[in-house]
């Protein structure tokens, strides 16, 4: 165990690791390494119980002995002192080898590489010599043999020459009858396309007519939207004049006595079946009773009074008439203003539902994306006027979506979907607004984490087919794991990532494929 009188640097002892155990001014050093990963030291330390003997010796042997341990210590520090420097020296030198060692193997596999491509090239130089001298000497041997069999060869070129006469008339009076036969079936093809031609100018004529009877259908509606208007705006100004006219006559019934409230109770029921012109005729008559008192010296009172309560309820008519007539108006620019964003907004929705509905019948489901009001739930397909939904606040995007075969379509919510269905319907919105959004690139981070593998295929699926799409943005899609057998795309680009703490210094992934593949094979 080495031992210093004095302290010494613990972190280059450490660095070094030429020892696991040693003493430094009366400390006890136990060093400890990791057996796995990046193999850190640990240190433990005790302080050392000084020797009783030394400690009470007092001699002169006794001194000369600590000064002979002293001397041999401070040369063994001065030697220990030495030797790092050496192997300082040494590991530079290490280093400085290692680096030559790989320059030198990089450019032995340069030479290699160049070696054999001239090889390759030699190889390939003496094949095509092999096979020209081959040719030369067929050439030369069919040459002879022409000239030895000039008549016989005339005789056998001329059979050729009439046998492939014959072939070729042959072939001929196929290509003659497949053209026939695909005369035929284009001038089918030609009928089809004319009767589809037919269809279509007639279903454009169908297609005219219906837009035009929806336009009619449309201004019904706006006319008995505007005739509902205009019978609760007099529905309003009736209830306002029997309210006035309930004030009237309680204010008149105010100072009866009660006999008199008697009278009046029994003749409210003796007119409660008589009719608007009944009670207008009775109503004449009880006039003209009252002019006729008015001459036989009634109370001045109480025609004061009656003046003006008919003065007063003139003027309440007019203002009523008024204010009926502002509310009107009030509604006929509420309904212009609204007409002006909602139907824009509800051409936009119905352009992202188009979307969104494509997209999920790519996949087998189905798929819608509504507009819904603040007061019962409608959906903004037309345009509707409701006092009950002017809480705009309230409006919202309902996205209503359908997994399963001869299923209803239901509004998305963590009740009726599981998670995984979701996250395929939400994918699907964005990729349905994508339309609506400029952006140079876009960016989705581990979307098909959660999903079980069905749902991940189709939102895979459905983020290849719009993101591949030409003219599109640039689309990085980020994700830790993938399943075998997606599909992919000629436009795509995949870029697997190498990090971590227990990748090599130096790897090629080209030289770790070619190995994969090998033991594949294997």
């Amino acid at each position: 165990v080495p031992v210093a009188l004095g302290p010494v640097a613990n972190e280059q002892v450490l660095a070094q690791g030429l020892c696991k155990q040693y003493v430094a001014a009366g400390t006890h050093y136990s060093v400890t390494r990791a057996r796995y990963g990046s193999r850190a030291a640990s240190v433990t330390t005790s302080r050392t119980r000084p020797h009783a003997r030394l400690l009470s010796a007092d001699d002169d042997e006794a001194r000369e002995a600590r000064e002979r341990c002293s001397q041999e210590m401070d040369a063994l520090r001065d030697r220990l002192q030495d030797n790092e420097r050496a192997m300082k020296a040494l590991a530079k030198r290490d280093q400085t080898a290692r680096d030559k060692h790989r320059r030198l193997a990089a450019q032995e596999e340069q030479l290699r590489a160049a070696r054999d491509a001239q090889l390759a090239e030699v190889r390939a130089w003496e094949r095509r010599k092999i096979h020209l001298e081959s040719k030369a000497a067929q050439l030369e041997s069919l040459v002879a043999e022409e000239r030895r069999d000039a008549p016989q060869g005339a005789q056998r070129e001329r059979r050729r020459i009439e046998q492939q006469l014959a072939e070729n008339a042959a072939r001929r009076a196929e290509l003659l009858a497949a053209l026939a036969h695909t005369l035929a079936q284009s001038a089918e093809a030609l009928h089809a396309l004319a009767l589809a031609g037919l269809r279509h100018v007639r279903f454009q004529h169908a297609l005219s007519c219906v837009r035009a009877q929806a336009e009619r259908h449309r201004q019904a509606a706006q006319a008995a939207r505007d005739a509902l208007d205009q019978a609760s705006d007099e529905l309003a100004r009736a209830k306002a004049h029997a309210t006035e006219c309930l004030a009237e006559t309680r204010a008149a019934t105010e100072h009866m006595d009660d006999d008199e409230r008697q009278r009046v109770r029994d003749a409210q029921a003796q007119r409660a079946s008589a009719t608007c012109a009944e009670v207008e005729a009775e109503l004449a008559a009880l006039r003209q009773r009252l002019r006729m008192a008015e001459h036989s010296g009634l109370s001045a009172r109480v025609i004061e009074e009656h003046a003006r309560r008919e003065a007063q309820l003139a003027d309440n008519r007019k203002r009523r008439e008024l204010a009926a007539q502002q509310l009107h108006a009030v509604r006929r620019k509420k309904r212009r203003l609204r007409a002006a964003w909602e139907q824009p907004l509800v051409e936009i929705v119905g352009g992202v539902a188009a979307s969104f509905a494509r997209m999920f019948d790519a996949v087998a489901c189905a798929g819608d994306v509504l507009v819904r009001r603040a007061d019962d739930g409608a959906v903004a397909g037309e345009l509707e006027d409701s006092p009950r939904d002017e809480d705009y606040g309230a409006w919202g995007i309902e996205i209503r979506v359908a997994f399963r075969a001869n299923e209803a379509l239901q509004p998305l919510d963590s009740h009726r979907q599981s998670g995984g269905e979701r996250a395929v319907a939400t994918i699907v919105y964005l990729q349905a607004l994508q339309a609506l959004v400029a952006a140079p690139f876009r960016v989705v981070d581990e979307i098909n984490q959660g999903m079980d593998p069905r749902n991940e295929r189709m939102a895979h699926a459905l983020i290849v087919d719009t993101a591949c799409q030409p003219d599109g943005p640039q689309y990085f899609l980020i994700t830790p794991k993938l399943l075998p057998g997606l599909a992919y795309h000629p436009r795509m680009t995949v870029l697997c990532i190498f990090n971590g703490e227990w990748q090599p210094e130096s790897f090629n992934p080209a030289t770790y494929i070619a190995n994969a593949r090998s033991q594949a094979a294997a």
